[in-house]
């Protein structure tokens, strides 16, 4: 009763926020920018087939008095069923972020949230909000579409984030160097529904739904900066190895850190989450970057531990990522890329069995305008 009752509260302070701003004062200035990327994947593998994939991406910000609104819509082509995006998911963080209930690519709002600043420092988020845009950030390996195209060297994949939720998001400067954020939002965003639709996201009275709940620390100067955080998914989780227990929590910690200086730069990650429901129970990764006049190389190596609860014992995961990116162009690059997965977690309703060892070369262009 009480965590339904928490849940209606916490919808309403959204509905109401989002109407406030926009019926406030005129705004002062009003921000565009967007990019297109497409991904083209070839995974040494015979039973995995080769896959293009594409995206745009479309931000909205809008800046008024004593408060600003943000919009965020992207558009996806449909994955290949038996590509190596479809297949091993980690390996293109890129593709299916913006799919329908039939798993076809399509045009969605995936964020739509008000800001508004007090005392000059203290700061309320509240809307459709995507949870990593404000956690688990990094420098060098937080951007698909620059970057590494794994989506573990994108965000941990031992954190249970929900997709694009409602969310209400606060963060304070303790000092100069220092930036505390705390979310709670919904467990369930669009992806997460079976349906897939915005009225899904105010289904509030499902039981096995709940509240997903980060608190993160950030500490950060011009060459380094250091981010711990704990989280908590309180809807319900299936025991691994126990399907009659299907009332359980996901819970875990995290740390990313990182260091630059000149034209090159290092991070790390390594998180943990409750191994009774999550299949995915440690992580830990190192990335390296150097950057040129108009060019950047990237190396990266994780390592994912399973959980010993699971139903069929599966090896911990590796993978490595080796990219170079090149501005063709003003405001174009291309970036080709490759992977190495030992291990890899993936679809077998997809495809049955695949290779212990797997490789990938990749190549992304990017436009941004």
């Amino acid at each position: 009763m009480i965590r339904k009752d928490l849940r209606k509260i916490f919808t309403r302070l959204v509905l109401i926020a989002v109407p406030v701003a926009f019926y406030a004062k005129p705004a002062s200035a009003i921000d565009f920018d967007g990019g297109v990327t497409s991904v083209y994947q070839h995974a040494f593998e015979n039973r995995l087939e080769d896959d293009a994939n594409a995206s745009m991406d479309l931000n909205f910000g809008y800046d008024g008095r004593g408060y600003s609104v943000k919009a965020h819509a992207e558009i996806n082509t449909t994955p290949k069923s038996t590509g190596i995006a479809s297949v091993i998911g980690q390996s293109n963080a890129d593709a299916g972020t913006a799919l329908s209930q039939d798993d076809h690519g399509r045009f969605q709002l995936s964020e739509l949230f008000v800001s508004v600043p007090f005392h000059s420092k203290f700061k309320v988020h509240m809307g459709l909000i995507d949870s990593t845009v404000f956690f688990d950030t990094a420098r060098i390996a937080n951007d698909e579409n620059s970057q590494f195209l794994a989506s573990d060297f994108v965000n941990n994949p031992v954190i249970d984030f929900p997709d694009y939720a409602l969310a209400i998001a606060v963060e304070y400067p303790f000092s100069s160097i220092n930036t505390t954020r705390l979310m709670i939002s919904s467990t369930n965003g669009l992806a997460d529904n079976p349906s897939r639709d915005y009225s899904s996201l105010f289904e509030v009275d499902d039981d096995q739904k709940g509240i997903f709940s980060i608190l993160e620390s950030q500490w950060q100067t011009g060459e380094g900066f250091i981010e711990i955080g704990i989280w908590s998914h309180n809807g319900d989780h299936v025991a691994l190895d126990d399907p009659a227990q299907n009332k359980l929590k996901n819970y875990g910690a995290y740390l990313t850190a990182g260091a630059s200086k000149a034209n090159q730069a290092i991070e790390f990650r390594v998180g943990y989450s409750n191994e009774r429901v999550s299949t995915a129970t440690g992580f830990a990764s190192i990335a390296y970057q150097f950057t040129g006049d108009d060019w950047t190389l990237g190396s990266a190596y994780g390592y994912t531990k399973i959980s010993k609860y699971l139903h069929q014992p599966h090896e911990s995961v590796q993978e490595v990522e080796l990219y170079a990116n090149r501005e063709l162009v003003r405001n174009l690059s291309i970036s080709p890329s490759i992977q190495y997965f030992n291990h890899p977690l993936y679809d077998n309703s997809i495809v049955s069995k695949i290779s212990d060892d797997i490789w990938t070369a990749n190549l992304r262009m990017h436009l941004v305008f």
